[in-house]
């Protein structure tokens, strides 16, 4: 999430939020920003996921949750989008 919230920032989009099951994050236009409608950081707008719809390397559902699943991808390689280095979870 902090990925495409810098992305978004970048366009000129602030992160307002996410949904209460952790499956959407809203973005709005900055220039719309007012006192009911404030931007957030990604820590005070992230919501912990309840789905549990992950899959394994056979593509086949594994239903990880919590801890779980940050383990089964923790090591993989990711792009670091603001200092554009490979990095790893």
């Amino acid at each position: 999430m902090a990925a495409l919230t810098h992305v978004a920032n970048s366009k000129g989009y602030s992160l307002v939020g996410c949904s209460s099951y952790g499956a959407n994050a809203f973005y709005v236009r900055r220039d719309l920003l007012n006192n009911k409608i404030k931007e957030k950081t990604v820590a005070e707008g992230y919501v912990y996921s309840n789905f549990r719809d992950s899959r394994d390397q056979n593509g086949a559902l594994s239903y990880l949750g919590g801890e779980a699943r940050y383990a089964a991808i923790k090591g993989m390689e990711v792009l670091n989008v603001v200092t554009k280095d490979i990095e790893r979870l």
